[in-house]
C-alpha cells in the first residue's frame, strides 16, 4: 500500500519574464497572484511551494496566504541560502549546497537546517520520500530519516522521478523505465523509451523520445495511456497532470479521459505542482495574464 496523501495540490506559475507567481484556484481561469518577485525556480511538492528568489537566490518557503480586507496575502518566509537545486517531499524541503557537497533539511524555522548527507550529483524529492545519487558513480540512495542514514536503492539513471508509493528511474540511454520494488536494488521494468518521465501523487506520466506524446502508466509493467500530446513541461498534481504548451502560450489541464484537456492558463514560463497552498478563506484572485 503506497502513501496516501490527503493534502490537496494545484499547480503554481512563473510568469513568462519570471516577475511574478501565480497560484490555479480553479475552473474556469482563475489564478491569484502569490509573488510580486523575480523569481529564479519554483520546487513545489506536498509540503508546499518553495522558490529561489532574486536577487541573490536565496530560497523563499510560502508558509500561507491569508485573506484580508483588500484581498490575498502571501506570506513568504526566507528560509535558506542558495543551493545547486532543493527538493520537496511530503514533510519538508531539501537542498544541495552549492558545491553539491553537501545535502541539508529544512527544519521548519527560518534558516535552520541540518545536514543529512555528503556529496551528490542531483536530489529528487516526493511523497514517498527523498533519493539522491552518487556524484561518482550516479548510484541512487534513499534517505531513511535521520542525519547521514541512506540506502543505496539503485544504480544509475538518466532521471529519476518519485511519487506517493515509489521511485522510478529512467536509464541511462533512456530505452527503458523501471519502478523501486521497496528491497535495495531490486526493480521493474515497467516502460520502454521515454524522453522525459514526470510524476506526482496522481501517478506517473512519460514522454515518448520522438513526439513527445504523454502516457500515464497504468499501474502494471508495459500498460501504459496515451492521454496527450507533447508539452513543454508538465506537473503532476494529487488528482490529475497540467500540462504547459510546447511554446508556452498556455497551460492545460488533464480531464481524466484519453486526449481529453481544458484550457486553465495563459502564457506561463514554467508551471510546478505544490500544496498546502489553500487556506481557509481564500478567495479565487485575478486571472493568470492571457
Amino acid at each position: 500500500m503506497g502513501l496516501q496523501v490527503a493534502t490537496p495540490m494545484t499547480i503554481c506559475a512563473l510568469t513568462p519574464d519570471k516577475s511574478a507567481a501565480f497560484r490555479y484556484d480553479g475552473p474556469p481561469m482563475n489564478w491569484s497572484m502569490i509573488s510580486d518577485r523575480s523569481t529564479v525556480e519554483l520546487y513545489g511538492g506536498v509540503f508546499g511551494l518553495a522558490a529561489t528568489m532574486n536577487p541573490d537566490s536565496h530560497v523563499h518557503y510560502l508558509r500561507r496566504v491569508s485573506k484580508t480586507a483588500i484581498g490575498l496575502f502571501p506570506e513568504w518566509d526566507e528560509i535558506g541560502d542558495p543551493g545547486a537545486s532543493f527538493a520537496v517531499t511530503a514533510e519538508s524541503v531539501y537542498g544541495l549546497t552549492p558545491d553539491r557537497s553537501q545535502v541539508w533539511r529544512y527544519d521548519g524555522s527560518p534558516m535552520s537546517w541540518t545536514q543529512i548527507g555528503t556529496a551528490a550529483a542531483q536530489i529528487y524529492g516526493g511523497a514517498w520520500g527523498l533519493v539522491a545519487t552518487d556524484p561518482t558513480t550516479g548510484a541512487v540512495f534513499h534517505y531513511l530519516g535521520s542525519p547521514f542514514q541512506w540506502e543505496q536503492i539503485g544504480g544509475p539513471g538518466a532521471s529519476f522521478v518519485v511519487t506517493a508509493e515509489s521511485v522510478y528511474a529512467l536509464t541511462p540511454d533512456k530505452a527503458q523505465v523501471y519502478r523501486y520494488d521497496g528491497t535495495p536494488m531490486s526493480w521493474t521494468k515497467v516502460g520502454n523509451a521515454a524522453g522525459r518521465i514526470n510524476a506526482g501523487p496522481w501517478g506517473l506520466v512519460g514522454e515518448t523520445p520522438d513526439s513527445g506524446d504523454l502516457y500515464h502508466y497504468l499501474g502494471s509493467p508495459d500498460n501504459w495511456e496515451h492521454i496527450g500530446g507533447p508539452g513543454h513541461s508538465f506537473a503532476v498534481t494529487s488528482d490529475t497532470v497540467y500540462g504547459l504548451t510546447p511554446d508556452k502560450s498556455a497551460v492545460y489541464r488533464y480531464n481524466g479521459t484519453p486526449n481529453s484537456w481544458t484550457l486553465v492558463g495563459g502564457p506561463a514560463d514554467s508551471i510546478m505542482a505544490a500544496g498546502r497552498v489553500f487556506n481557509a478563506g481564500d478567495i479565487p484572485g485575478p486571472n493568470l495574464p492571457h
